[in-house]
């Protein structure tokens, strides 16, 4: 499956910054368990690129790059396996790159001079991040009149508690978020527990 199916079936983004590389290969084998076999790794540590590599190597898993500021990093990442980007903001210039590449990327776009940034380069799925500070479900309601034919994925804020109100609204093409992986289970390393949390989602 590519990286729209998988959204699109299962409308949840996990978000996971890797410090230890056994502890990522039982995340991924427990999200492919769990049927969500997709994780973005963000770009928040030294262990990024490796882990991308390590993550790559399970069958059936998509491994996709977080966090991605710089087309250095976006390149590092696509050089490590990484089958889709994400950005916090908006760059052009990482945008580009993506494209070059022929790999998926969801730029961060909050505001509605973003939104139509990012649409005139060609993207219409587009992160809403952080989505609390931004106005969260409000102002999604009020960007999609002008904005109806983009999709978003929220993230930051978003959490057990909230994110069926986002994914009740049919233009949040998913959610993320490293709520999707609690840190009680990883801390624990329960990964039975965390293979059924995740299928439970």
């Amino acid at each position: 499956m590519n990286f729209n199916e998988v959204l699109d079936q299962r409308r949840l983004l996990p978000l996971y910054t890797v410090k230890d590389l056994e502890e990522c290969l039982a995340v991924g084998k427990c999200l492919v368990e769990g049927n969500l076999p997709i994780i973005e790794v963000a770009f928040r540590s030294d262990y990024a690129a490796e882990g991308i590599k390590a993550l790559s190597s399970i069958d059936g898993l998509l491994v996709g790059a977080g966090t991605v500021k710089t087309t250095a990093q976006a390149q590092q990442a696509i050089e490590s396996g990484a089958a889709f980007l994400v950005t916090p903001g908006l760059s052009a210039e990482v945008v580009e790159y993506a494209k070059e590449q022929n790999v998926p990327i969801v730029a961060g776009a909050v505001t509605p001079s973003e939104i139509m940034q990012a649409n005139q380069l060609g993207l219409t799925c587009l992160k809403f991040f952080p989505a609390d500070v931004y106005g969260g479900i409000s102002a999604l309601k009020a960007l999609h009149g002008p904005f109806f034919e983009s999709t978003f994925v929220p993230t930051g804020g978003v959490t057990l508690e909230n994110y069926k109100e986002y994914l009740a609204l049919n233009y949040v093409k998913a959610v993320g978020g490293s709520f999707i992986l609690p840190k009680e289970l990883l801390k624990a390393k329960d990964w039975q527990g965390l293979s059924s949390f995740i299928k439970g989602l």
